[in-house]
Parts: structure tokens; C-alpha cells; sequence
């Protein structure tokens, strides 16, 4: 967990708690549906042995986006993050696995040709995403997310300069009350303080405003971070 920058924090009867400080993951204790993000998914039951439980390694690729190989001799495991492909379960369909990826259908099929319901188990749907080194992210297409009143900016950024130090929480009631913040209640409050209603969590507040270039990237904009599910906001 420590490779993968998740952490486990406690859990339920039902299930096992991890998170990287911006989202849950919540791990069946037995069974094989987890939950990420408000989206139930499909893993492998965690396997026990002499008492401890272990997840397998097509299951590390689904619950934590990293692509993993292994070579039994040398006893080593290759850990590619973020991941480009996403493994199929039975069950999977184009709806589900676009909601997992936080992508639209068309965009899924677009670059998996070959992919149709129904969805056999075991294939390597590859995630669209722009990768750093891509021809499209050289050709500048890499995607920030504007959200903002140009007017407003100012004040939007001097508002979140002056909470600056205010301690973090996942998941934290609103403010002041709650006197935390999380990513997404963070900018919720900056920007409604300053009359642009925002939803509450991050992959909500990513469908709003209007996509620009990287190099387009000014002041007061707000950039999605995608793992390749959105997760992390700036």
C-alpha cells in the first residue's frame, strides 16, 4: 500500500478503508464488490494465507490504477503508475466501465476499436488519457479545466490565500463549521464566497466550465488532476 501512496485507515465489518488522502477505496473484507468514488466495481475476493489477506494483482490494477506485472524467478514486481490499461471483469459493460474511467462511451470506443458488450473478462481496455510524452500533449492539447469569472479571480485567490494553514480532513463538513477542508470544499467555498456555486466533490465540479490548453493556463483557473479517475483538484 505504502508503494501505491495509500494508506489503510481502518474499516467496517464490510469493508477495509484506503485512501491517498483525496478519495476512499473501500475493500470487501469478503465477496468481490468494491466501491470508489460513489461507483461499485468488481474485484477478486482477497485471498488469505496463514492469516493474512493479500490482493491479487488484477485487482491492484482496478482498485488503484497502476499497471503490474511480476517475474516469478526473480521474485519482483514492475509497478507502472498511473496505469494505461484497465482490466476486464465479467460483468463489466461499456456504461460501467465508463463511469469507473470518469470518461464518456464515445471516447472509450474511440481508441478500443475492437471493445463490445458483451465484455469478456480479462482484456486490457486501454484508459483514454493523455499521457505526458503523447503527441497530443506535445501538440499542447494537454486539458486544464477554467472555471472562474475573470473579474472574480482576484478575490477568489486572495480568499484562499487568507485560509491558507486551515488544517486538512477528507471527506469534511462544511465550513466554518467543520473548521477543515478538503480539495474539493476548499474551492466549493472560495469561489461561493465570491457567487459561483460549485458542487461539492471534485469529479462533479470537473464537469463544469470550459476546457482550455495547458499553456492557456492563467490565475484563478482550476486544474484536474486524473489517475485516471479524477481525484485530485489544484
Amino acid at each position: 500500500m505504502e508503494i501505491l501512496e495509500y494508506d489503510l485507515k481502518g474499516g467496517n465489518a464490510r469493508f477495509l478503508f484506503a485512501t491517498d488522502g483525496s478519495e476512499f477505496i473501500f475493500i470487501p473484507r469478503q465477496g468481490g464488490i468494491s466501491r470508489s468514488e460513489g461507483v461499485n466495481f468488481r474485484m477478486d475476493p482477497l485471498l488469505t494465507d496463514q492469516g493474512k489477506r493479500y490482493v491479487s494483482f488484477r485487482s491492484i490494477n482496478r482498485l488503484f490504477n497502476v499497471d503490474i506485472t511480476s517475474n516469478l524467478a526473480t521474485r519482483k514486481a514492475f509497478i507502472r503508475q498511473p496505469g494505461l490499461f484497465f482490466i476486464t471483469f465479467k460483468g463489466d459493460t461499456l456504461k460501467s466501465l465508463s463511469e469507473l474511467l470518469n470518461t464518456t462511451i464515445a471516447r472509450l470506443l474511440a481508441i478500443n476499436k475492437n471493445l463490445k458488450e458483451p465484455i469478456v473478462a480479462g482484456i486490457h481496455v486501454r484508459i483514454p488519457t493523455i499521457q505526458p510524452n503523447s503527441s497530443s500533449a506535445k501538440r499542447g492539447l494537454q486539458k486544464a479545466i477554467r472555471i472562474k469569472e475573470t473579474e472574480k479571480a482576484p478575490d477568489i485567490i486572495a480568499l484562499g490565500m487568507r485560509l491558507r494553514g486551515t488544517p486538512y480532513r477528507f471527506g469534511a463538513g462544511p465550513y466554518p463549521r467543520s473548521r477543515r477542508f478538503d480539495c474539493s470544499s476548499y474551492l466549493q467555498y472560495i469561489f461561493g464566497r465570491n457567487g459561483i456555486s460549485l458542487p461539492r466533490t471534485t469529479r462533479s465540479q470537473a464537469t463544469l466550465g470550459k476546457r482550455i490548453a495547458q499553456k492557456d493556463v492563467e490565475a484563478g483557473d482550476v486544474i484536474f488532476f486524473r489517475r485516471p479517475r479524477i481525484r485530485i483538484i489544484g
